[in-house]
């Protein structure tokens, strides 16, 4: 029989109530655990602002209050996150990016890792495409930071503290080896190329550029009278001071042109001048005369833009002995730098042989060989520079009866000569590879074996040590 009493209808709803809302509850306990928010809305007009959550509850009913769900709190904003700190790169600083060739220069690595082991390189080409290269292994400081003004190296083309190192110690390699200087034809600036590396990574790279002479200096070719040179002066409508430079040897345009550039950067008109194995000149060097140089000083005097009672003579080698003979003969030449110099009239030599050749005349005489040169005739001061392991010829003992005959003679002007004890043959521009200044070469004229003498360090410290005195020296008795 079934029951006629409907007051259980009403305790059964309440039952399944209290199911559904339990139900209910926890469905929506667990959505929200897990981080779901609904579909956000996003305005095309405004910033989307944070999603929030949001509870719906059940419809009213007759019938017990469901339990209350705890209330969702969604943050309106989100803490920023934490921002990564990046270091620094490596970084090559070079001070300055673009110098004349006998100008310091401050080279550093900075932002290294503190007391990291860094290899510094630099790669540079000459004029014939040959490479050069040099290499210094250093380790950083606390700072990460390499120095080379303030830090040897551990290791590489050069030992010693040396702000330079790196620019006289390149090298070319063996197998190509040809004993010759860096060469420059021109003036082109020469890019030098460093790089830092570490454990076989590139660290860092920066370039300079080497000029070879100044911006503000103009050059011209000199084919009058006879002459062969370069003529330099500084821009400008002033009247300078001149300079003669000629080279040795080897004859040619080498030495007087790139010496002469970078002395007239300096600020005096310079004539680079060959007087043998050129194009229109002699082969070789024998029976020179004189008055083709008595010809240049001339040249120089009828120029408007020159102190004509301002003339010196810069010369290395054979160059130096002419430098002090042409002081000796020209009253005009009124200072004198001889670099390497011979204190007697040479022959032409071959090897250590000299030949019955005389190198020089005047006036259709020859100057006897192996006479003395009457130095004491010079008509105003005098600077050497000669070197103790000179190869070649003996320049200190030669250069010290220079020294002698002056004094032995009362010389009224001033006169000095720097020794270097360790050099080789060596002069002129600073902070050039001489590396390969020391191997023994096949003279361009003479077609015989010969060696220089010294180290590559120690020929670099004569150039490096020697060039600011004879700039200095220039400077008191031209300018």
């Amino acid at each position: 029989m079934i029951p006629n009493d409907l007051t259980l209808v009403p305790k059964v709803v309440t039952m399944f109530e209290s199911i559904f809302f339990s139900i209910l509850g926890s469905w929506i306990a667990l959505l929200v655990g897990t981080g779901y928010t609904g579909a956000p809305t996003a305005s095309p007009t405004a910033a989307q602002t944070a999603p929030t959550a949001t509870v719906t509850s059940a419809p009213p009913m007759a019938s017990p209050t469901p339990t209350k769900l705890a209330q969702i709190v969604t943050p309106t904003s989100v803490p920023p996150s934490a921002t990564a700190v990046v270091a620094p790169s490596p970084m090559i600083e070079i001070t300055p990016t673009k110098a004349l060739v006998d100008e310091k220069v401050s080279i550093r690595l900075i932002n290294a890792k503190p007391s990291q082991i860094v290899t510094l390189r630099a790669r540079a080409l000459d004029d014939r495409q040959v490479v050069w290269e040099s290499h210094a292994t250093f380790q950083a400081d606390n700072a990460g930071m390499v120095d080379l003004v303030l830090q040897k190296p551990i290791t590489g083309t050069y030992q010693d503290l040396d702000p330079m190192g790196l620019f006289w110690s390149m090298g070319i390699e063996s197998w190509f080896s040809t004993a010759s200087a860096f060469v420059k034809t021109g003036f082109t600036p020469t890019p030098i190329n460093f790089s830092a590396d570490a454990d076989g990574q590139l660290l860092a790279s920066a370039t300079l550029e080497r000029i070879f002479v100044a911006p503000d200096v103009t050059q011209t070719t000199v084919r009058d009278n006879g002459l062969a040179g370069i003529f330099f002066k500084p821009s400008g409508s002033s009247k300078y001071p001149a300079i003669i430079v000629v080279g040795g040897s080897e004859g040619g345009l080498g030495f007087g042109r790139n010496n002469g550039a970078v002395l007239a950067s300096h600020g005096y008109a310079t004539l680079g001048l060959a007087y043998f194995n050129y194009p229109g000149l002699p082969s070789d060097l024998v029976n020179i005369p004189l008055e083709y140089f008595e010809t240049a000083i001339l040249w120089l005097q009828s120029r408007d833009d020159i102190q004509a009672d301002k003339i010196a003579v810069v010369g290395l080698s054979r160059g130096g002995e002419l430098a002090l003979i042409l002081g000796s003969t020209f009253p005009q030449i009124k200072s004198v730098v001889a670099y390497v110099p011979g204190d007697r009239i040479a022959g032409q030599r071959s090897g250590d042989n000299i030949r019955n050749q005389p190198a020089w005349t005047y006036r259709g005489t020859s100057l006897p060989i192996n006479s003395p040169i009457p130095v004491e005739k010079i008509n105003g001061p005098i600077l050497l520079i000669s070197a103790g392991d000179d190869k070649i010829w003996p320049s200190a003992a030669m250069s010290e009866r220079v020294i002698k005959r002056l004094s032995d003679n009362n010389f009224p002007y001033s006169y000095r000569n720097l020794y270097y004890k360790a050099a080789g043959h060596a002069g002129g521009l600073p902070y050039m590879p001489t590396t390969e200044e020391t191997r023994p070469r096949r003279h361009p004229v003479l077609g015989v074996t010969v060696t220089s003498g010294g180290t590559p360090k120690d020929n670099a410290f004569l150039r490096s040590d020697s060039w600011p005195q004879v700039l200095n020296f220039l400077e008191k008795s031209l300018k």
